[in-house]
């Protein structure tokens, strides 16, 4: 009777373990599964996030490179805009060129590529520094429609009667009959400005001798054109 009473005792003792191991064990998948949900949320939730931010990336570099190609565009349009633009002047210049001389004599045209000096004029060889006082040099520019005239120190005082000299000039030459036939064309005004030892100009920066900059070296055309740009806007 005892025995059998320790045997049943046992055996319920093994079920209640049983038990208890089985509900543990029940509590341990659920944790488990709970864990492994959160894991699969958590790894869901960043892949998201690594896909939008690819997508947002691929679709700034997308606008990125719709933006460029876009200015790009517009950068090759206005070149190309430039461009033509410049054909176009340089096609209505020809025809300009063109028509003035096919109008003009073969004298008139050997005058277009003269550009005479007057440093000093009559017996007495004074400085010419205002046209009005030499007449006769004035009926003599009128005669042929010259290119231009070279302006020296013996011309220059001042800006002021610079200025004035090469006004007059440019209105003398108006005048003359060759302008009636082949339009006016305006002289082309120089001076012997070389700069260094050979300064014409009184006024203003005087510049570097040519020889000088010749000796720059490869940067000699770009600093000879920079002097020039100097001169012309003084």
């Amino acid at each position: 009777m005892c025995v059998r009473r320790a045997r049943i005792f046992v055996f319920c003792a093994i079920a209640a373990l049983f038990s208890v191991l089985l509900v543990a064990g029940c509590f341990r998948v659920r944790e488990n599964q709970a864990v492994g949900s959160e894991r699969i949320r958590a790894e869901n939730a960043e892949t998201d996030s690594v896909e939008n931010a690819e997508t947002d990336s691929a679709g700034n570099s997308e606008a990125d490179g719709a933006m460029d190609t876009t200015e790009d565009s517009r950068a090759d349009g206005a070149e190309v805009s430039d461009s033509a633009s410049i054909e176009t002047d340089s096609l209505q210049i020809e025809r300009h060129v063109a028509q003035l001389s096919g109008a003009m004599s073969l004298e008139q045209k050997v005058a277009q590529m003269i550009m005479p000096a007057i440093r000093t004029w009559g017996s007495g060889r004074q400085d010419v520094t205002s046209l009005s006082r030499f007449p006769d040099l004035a009926g003599v520019l009128r005669r042929h429609q010259y290119g231009g005239v070279i302006l020296f120190s013996s011309n220059i005082v001042d800006t002021e009667q610079t200025v004035r000299l090469i006004h007059d000039l440019q209105a003398n030459n108006a005048q003359s009959p060759d302008a009636g036939t082949a339009g006016v064309i305006p002289y082309m005004i120089a001076a012997d400005q070389e700069g260094g030892s050979v300064a014409r100009l009184s006024m203003g920066i005087r510049g570097t001798g040519s020889m000088a900059i010749g000796a720059t070296g490869d940067e000699a055309g770009q600093i000879a054109l920079t002097t020039g740009q100097i001169f012309g806007e003084e």
